[in-house]
């Protein structure tokens, strides 16, 4: 456990002692100490200190004095070992022996066979390091090719060529990579020619960058070591020094990183290489970062110039394919860089602005212009009364007007960055890929300054090359703007709006249509004048739509199916009747089959050409449908496709279903953060499509091969401990509970729990009786728990009842439904929700053994970690999504007190709810949640289990929660 530790503490001085202490003691040494060092970059000590030949150690450091005496070619059968056969392949080739390098390396390559053939194939990580393995082999194998042919020149550019693809294929972790880019070290020294010195060059400087962002902090000083001690070409130099003064930023030395920017910016040798425009920026950021200059001097002498010499090193290079491929890179990142910047500085000012701190200096100027007045009035009797006025006024006056000044400059800087900060998240927008923060942040500051005239006709001018495609993941936030009531935002918006609609119709036309029927079954009709708004200029879209050819027909059968699932949304249906079957009459039924209308639970990938002819579109509706429980009885209904396929959906009325599409857009994005990841991948959260149609119905896609968890536990225990009480006689027994103390409640519920026993774990067994399959599942269902469990707790979702998680049937993954109760709404119920997330007794008995303190946990940390990297991503996507003006996040008593012509009153609530919801999501994000104590992530995930497992805060859960089960 202690080497563990060892092995992922990043500092290895801790490793030196117990190494030291243990050598005193002449205590025996476990090998993976000498592991420890090797994975470190110590390759000569881990040579002195191992007890047996380290041949890989040899190898590194291009001792090939092991094993003079070679193997003969007639015991080339016996005596497998890779690592001793692979040091020998590697011996031959510098020693230029061609036919000896191939023998030992297919000797290599048999020995790798059998030692896989070996191994269990159940795991692909059991070969991971095999895999590595044959890649060396086979760059061994490719270098003697092209070494040893006789037109080498052109075999070699074609071998390095071949290189640079390798490097761009994906490596399991740098260590596997860092194997192979240091053997291609060993073998770039067999010779010393002019492009041999080159590509070793090269390649020290990516094991250096790529260590670098492996956070491999002594790899990369080991090769920094290495190409210092060599002779470099200037270009080659700047690289160097711009990795040294990154590694020196990186651990706080200022002093040093300062000294080697500056040499890297300003030596005359450095100004023609697109290094000296990377340490621009990169100087720009860590001024930034440390606000060691004045922000307008940052942005001129290092941003700004990153920017116009990039310009110029554009106009030098335009005809160079390899040039402006390293250009458009470049300024991708300058861009990003001055976003960041200015949109650091325009929220610190900002911040500043509409503080309390900012209001008393304003209060204070207001009392020192009345006392300059009051003093000016006054008619002092003696001339020393009077110049002691005079001189008070006096310095009254410059005090103020030094104030004036400060708060002046602070408003143009808010200006002035907000302008900079807009242009370059719109050139982001317009040229960069994988671009939705930036237009999240975009449109969140588009959204926060719309009555800033500066503001709208920028974007006026240049929103026209962002291209449409890319507006879509906020473009419902964006349409429920459409209420605002200043004239040029709003124009400004639809014109986006109108645009996103004619290009991707299948994308955008639902929300627009959404806030034109918002009271189409309204029981109550009277809107605010937002509302009225809101829903003319939906319409004013519509109607502009209709003009246009592409557009019409979709309009007009995508109105015709909405209205017809409105109406059957809102049917009262008798629950009681054997058969449910739609009549032939029924408007969903006799629209018949509309061709333009895509069924929007249908995934349509958005096309950039905007070419959408292969839609799915619904042929039949099943007349006969099933009434689901629930409160407001929503309709399962099922429809043949145009690919053949039955496809289900649920129509909902008298519920309004926007904060539950949104819920899904936040998990949509959170998901991006993983798929960024291969690792990541399994901690994906399942979502579902959802359509609202007006405030109050609307359908969603029906998760197929799934049973909500209250259907199979009731079941399962009905089966496996029928003695037991059942679901709903301890329910009854918590519900008679609901009133009392928390002892009673805590007593009653332990009872309950020592006669009730958790079943959940039969389930994998049951569904997956293949040994393998109940690894993988079992495996995919924790994941799940743990992913859904965090992600829950940052953005605060309560409600998690039974009835609200699915199962899915095949993948054994959770799948989380209703979002009504979410950003901690659940914690101001009648009951209060003292749980983070569902964690019972039944959710942990499916996980094995190990229980909470297995995969679980490690999956949880890993999701938190994850999370809070990416803090300043989830802020900015939040940011814009909370502020949607059609979702309140208050309470539900704030709700019931807002009447029609409290709309003002109404605003500021939601406001003032949006910014307390995202204050909390950062509070959880920096492990400060209920305390000021900033946790790490371990302690926050443990502090969460153990509320969530606690039975004092289970036996005080709703009794309809079933805290039990």
């Amino acid at each position: 456990m202690r080497l563990w530790y060892l092995n992922n503490d990043p500092s290895i001085g801790r490793s030196f002692v117990e190494q030291d202490t243990a050598n005193a003691l002449k205590l025996e040494q476990p090998s993976q100490y000498e592991e420890l060092l090797q994975r470190s970059g110590l390759h000569y000590l881990t040579n002195r200190l191992s007890s047996q030949q380290n041949y890989e150690c040899a190898w590194r450091m291009g001792d090939w004095s092991v094993l003079d005496r070679d193997q003969s070619p007639s015991d080339f059968r016996e005596n497998f070992n890779f690592e001793r056969d692979h040091y020998k392949s590697l011996k031959n080739l510098h020693k230029i022996d061609k036919n000896l390098t191939n023998l030992f390396s297919e000797k290599s390559r048999l020995s790798l066979i059998e030692s896989m053939r070996k191994k269990n194939p159940q795991s692909s990580k059991t070969f991971h390091n095999h895999f590595t393995m044959l890649r060396q082999m086979q760059q061994i194998e490719d270098f003697s090719v092209a070494f040893f042919s006789d037109d080498r020149d052109d075999a070699m550019e074609r071998l390095y060529e071949k290189w640079q693809w390798h490097d761009t294929l994906p490596c399991t972790s740098f260590v596997e990579k860092e194997k192979i880019l240091a053997q291609r070290l060993v073998i770039l020294d067999t010779v010393e020619t002019v492009d041999m010195v080159r590509e070793k060059h090269k390649t020290l400087l990516q094991l250096v960058h790529e260590a670098q962002n492996a956070n491999c902090d002594n790899i990369a000083i080991k090769y920094l070591k290495h190409l210092r001690s060599l002779t470099l070409d200037d270009e080659m130099e700047s690289k160097m020094l711009l990795e040294d003064a990154q590694l020196c930023k990186k651990f706080g030395y200022i002093d040093l990183a300062k000294k080697l920017f500056s040499s890297l910016i300003n030596e005359s040798k450095y100004q023609s290489f697109i290094t000296r425009i990377t340490g621009l920026w990169t100087c720009g950021e860590f001024f930034s970062d440390n606000m060691n200059e004045d922000p307008n001097v940052i942005y001129r002498d290092y941003f700004k110039m990153a920017k116009e010499e990039l310009f110029k090193y554009q106009k030098r290079f335009a005809n160079v394919a390899d040039k402006m491929r390293c250009i458009k890179e470049e300024r991708i990142k300058i861009f990003k860089a001055v976003a960041k910047f200015a949109d650091k500085i325009y929220s610190e000012r900002d911040k500043y602005l509409n503080s309390s701190e900012y209001k008393e200096k304003c209060q204070y100027l207001e009392l020192t212009h009345k006392e300059v007045e009051k003093l000016s009035t006054q008619r002092p009797t003696s001339e020393e009364l009077q110049k002691e006025i005079r001189t008070k006024q006096y310095i009254l006056m410059k005090n103020s007007e030094l104030d004036k000044l400060e708060i002046k400059n602070i408003c143009n800087d808010r200006n002035l960055y907000l302008s900079i900060a807009l242009e370059y998240y719109i050139s982001l927008a317009a040229f960069g890929e994988n671009c939705d923060v930036y237009i999240s942040r975009l449109v969140s500051l588009w959204c926060s300054n719309h009555s800033n005239d500066n503001v709208i006709n920028m974007l006026t001018k240049s929103l026209d090359e962002v291209p449409s495609y890319k507006f879509l993941k906020v473009l419902p936030q964006l349409a429920s703007r459409l209420g605002n009531s200043d004239t040029m935002f709003t124009k400004l918006l639809t014109r986006v709006l109108v645009r996103c609609c004619a290009d991707h119709p299948y994308h955008s036309l639902n929300h627009i249509m959404a806030l034109q029927n918002a009271n189409y079954d309204a029981e109550d009709q009277s809107i605010d004048e937002s509302g009225r708004m809101l829903q003319a200029n939906a319409k004013a879209i519509i109607q502009e739509l209709q003009k246009n050819p592409k557009t019409k027909g979709i309009i007009k059968e995508l109105n015709e199916v909405n209205i017809a699932l409105i109406e059957l949304a809102n049917k009262h249906i008798d629950r009681q009747s054997s058969r449910l079957e739609l009549s032939a009459n029924e408007k969903i039924i006799a629209i018949g089959t509309k061709r333009l209308f895509h069924l929007p639970t249908v995934n349509l990938p958005i096309r950039r050409d905007c070419n959408y002819n292969n839609i799915i579109y619904v042929t039949k509706w099943i007349r006969e449908f099933q009434v689901l429980s629930g409160i407001n009885a929503p309709k399962h209904l099922i429809c043949i496709c145009s690919d053949g396929s039955y496809r289900s959906i649920i129509v909902k009325g008298n519920d309004d279903l926007r904060q539950d599409a949104l819920m899904q857009q936040v998990f949509l994005y959170i998901n991006d953060i993983f798929k960024t990841e291969q690792h990541l991948q399994k901690l994906q959260i399942r979502t579902y499509k959802i359509i609202p149609l007006t405030k109050r119905s609307g359908f969603m896609e029906f998760c197929d091969n799934s049973t909500p968890l209250t259907i199979y536990l009731a079941k399962a225990h009905n089966r496996y401990r029928p003695f037991e009480k059942t679901f709903n006689e301890c329910r009854a027994v918590l519900m008679n509970c609901a009133n009392q103390d928390p002892s009673v409640k805590l007593q009653n519920y332990l009872k309950l729990c020592e006669e009730i026993k958790p079943v959940f774990y039969n389930y994998f067994l049951e569904q997956f009786p293949s040994p393998r399959d109940w690894y993988e599942k079992r495996l995919a269902y924790i994941n799940s728990v743990a992913s859904t469990s965090m992600v829950g707790f940052v953005l605060g979702i309560g409600d998690r009842h039974l009835s609200n998680i699915l199962l899915d049937k095949k993948t054994a993954q959770i799948i989380h439904i209703d979002f009504g109760i979410s950003f901690e709404k659940g914690r101001i119920q009648r009951t209060p929700e003292l749980v983070p997330f569902r964690l019972t007794r039944d959710i942990v008995s499916a996980m094995g053994f190990l229980g909470v303190d297995g995969i679980f946990r490690r999956s949880c940390e890993l999701t938190m970690e994850v999370l809070r990297e990416n803090q300043a991503t989830i802020n900015t996507i939040l940011e814009v999504l909370l502020h949607d003006p059609l979702c309140n996040w208050s309470t539900s008593q704030v709700e019931m007190c807002a009447s029609a012509n409290e709309s003002i009153h109404v605003n500021e609530q939601k406001n003032a709810s949006a910014t307390r919801a995202l204050f909390r999501v950062n509070e959880k994000l920096s492990g400060r949640d209920s305390s000021t104590t900033v946790h790490s992530v371990g302690t926050q995930v443990e502090r969460l289990i153990q509320q969530a497992i606690n039975p004092a805060n289970l036996s005080r859960m709703f009794y309809g929660w079933c805290a039990i089960y």
